[in-house]
C-alpha cells in the first residue's frame, strides 16, 4: 500500500458520518490540543456561511491551525479532535481547504460535499428542526415546468 493511499484513507475518515461527528462524545476541553483553544465557538446546530465575518473568522483560525501542523500526522490528529466539537460543515470547509493547500497532502482528493453531507450543504439536527424538503412531486414538477415555459414565450 503506497504512502499517497494510506494518506487518502486516513482523510477519508474524517469526513466519515461527518453530520453526525459532532453531535456525539466530544473530545473533553482539559485533553484537546492547546492549538484548538481558540475554536469551537460556533454551535454545531447553527448553519455555517463563510459570508459571515464571525463565521469566516473562526474558519480562518481552523485552517491556520490545521496549515500550520508540524506533518501529516499531526494534521490528521487535530483533525481528529476538531471534529468533535466544531461545527460540522465549518470543520468540512475547513479541512478541504487545508487539505489543498499543504504540501503534505498533495494528491489526496477530497470527497465532494454532497457525499458528505448527501441531505443537503448543511446537516439536520434534530435541535435545529431543520429537515431537508422533500423532492417535488409529479403534479408539482409539472406546474413549475408550464409556468416556466409561459413565461419564456412571454419574455
Amino acid at each position: 500500500m503506497s504512502l499517497l493511499h494510506e494518506k487518502q484513507v486516513r482523510v477519508l475518515k474524517l469526513f466519515e458520518r461527518l453530520s453526525v461527528a459532532a453531535s456525539g462524545e466530544p473530545v473533553p476541553a482539559d485533553h484537546r490540543d492547546a492549538r484548538l483553544a481558540s475554536v469551537g465557538l460556533l454551535p454545531n446546530s447553527a448553519f455555517f456561511s463563510c459570508f459571515l465575518p464571525e463565521h469566516l473568522n473562526e474558519a480562518k483560525s481552523l485552517i491556520e491551525i490545521f496549515c500550520a501542523a508540524n506533518d501529516f500526522d499531526d494534521f490528521v490528529h487535530l483533525a481528529e479532535q476538531a471534529r468533535t466539537f466544531v461545527n460540522s460543515t465549518l470543520f468540512a470547509f475547513a479541512a478541504e481547504v487545508a487539505i489543498l493547500h499543504r504540501a503534505d497532502s498533495r494528491g489526496v482528493i477530497v470527497p465532494p460535499i454532497q457525499e458528505i453531507f448527501p441531505t443537503g450543504s448543511s446537516p439536520p439536527t434534530p435541535s435545529s428542526g431543520h429537515s431537508p424538503s422533500p423532492p417535488p412531486s409529479p403534479r408539482e414538477t409539472r406546474v413549475m415546468s408550464s409556468s416556466m415555459s409561459t413565461r419564456q414565450a412571454t419574455s
